[in-house]
């Protein structure tokens, strides 16, 4: 019997990586001028949407995957014999999670573990990372499924975004909404918590900004063993200083690169940097 990772497309793999990885990706979707598109964008079409995300001439809209969605990847692997373990976008943010776990009573079928990662983007990207590892050491669905699980509270994640009118838009910052980033060269800082996308500072400039990711990291020191995943938003400059920074200080971790896809993108807004990984 083979496993399966599956993720959904708020963990924002590109498609070369999720064949390196060999991880089956159900999509969210994205809807804007009249037309509704999957988030799986190329690169090309990733540019062209942050391009038109700065110039204010879209306002997209984001959907979740229908039951039948995750019906159709868990009926081909029941078919296959296989077991499977999704790992998704965290259900206080989502009703992604909720889709999947409908699909499931649907096929009937016992070999099918769902796991609720409290996290999106890049934070979910590493606990994906972990779980590909473990799988192709030979790990069993079960063992992988309780190895992710005890990882979820490990995981940090902090980003920093250009602007908050993204998160607002979508109603992603409620009672933070009041922080105040429309001065010149304002970095918003973002975190999870509880599952949720929360403005949890402010500073000027991007050097600033690693500066906090440096005292963050300092603070929830890094599992170098483990996946570490940098990203950005139509940004790889600025992901590119930040790397740079942090061997400068000294801490030379492998990581991965990644970019912010089209639905976490329309929240998150383009310019944005960040990192995710598990702490020790």
């Amino acid at each position: 019997m083979k496993t399966v990772i599956i993720t959904d497309s708020t963990c924002d793999i590109t498609r070369s990586v999720r064949q390196q990885l060999n991880v089956e990706v159900v999509p969210l979707s994205i809807s804007y001028n009249d037309f509704c598109y999957k988030d799986d964008f190329g690169e090309k079409d990733r540019k062209s949407f942050y391009s038109d995300l700065r110039s204010g001439s879209i306002v997209p809209m984001t959907s979740q995957p229908s039951p039948d969605d995750f019906l159709t990847v868990f009926e081909e692997n029941r078919r296959l014999g296989n077991e499977m373990v999704y790992i998704g976008i965290s259900s206080n943010s989502s009703g992604t999670i909720q889709a999947a776990k409908v699909a499931r009573e649907l096929c009937g079928y016992d070999k099918i573990h769902i796991i609720d990662s409290m996290q999106l983007s890049h934070g979910l990207e590493v606990l994906v990372r972990l779980a590909c590892n473990l799988r192709d050491k030979g790990k069993q669905a079960v063992d992988i499924v309780r190895e992710i699980t005890d990882s979820i509270p490990k995981v940090r994640f902090l980003s920093y975004v250009d602007s908050l009118k993204y998160l607002k838009k979508g109603g992603r910052v409620g009672k933070y909404s009041a922080f105040d980033d429309g001065r010149l060269n304002m970095k918003t800082l973002v975190s999870m918590i509880n599952g949720r996308f929360t403005p949890v500072g402010v500073c000027r400039g991007s050097q600033i900004a690693f500066e906090k990711f440096y005292e963050f990291m300092n603070k929830h020191l890094p599992d170098d063993s483990l996946p570490m995943v940098i990203t950005h938003a139509d940004n790889i400059e600025s992901m590119q200083k930040f790397k740079d920074f942090l061997a400068d200080k000294g801490m030379k971790f492998d990581c991965h690169h990644s970019e912010i896809g089209g639905v976490i993108g329309s929240h998150m807004g383009p310019g944005t940097v960040g990192i995710a990984y598990i702490e020790k």
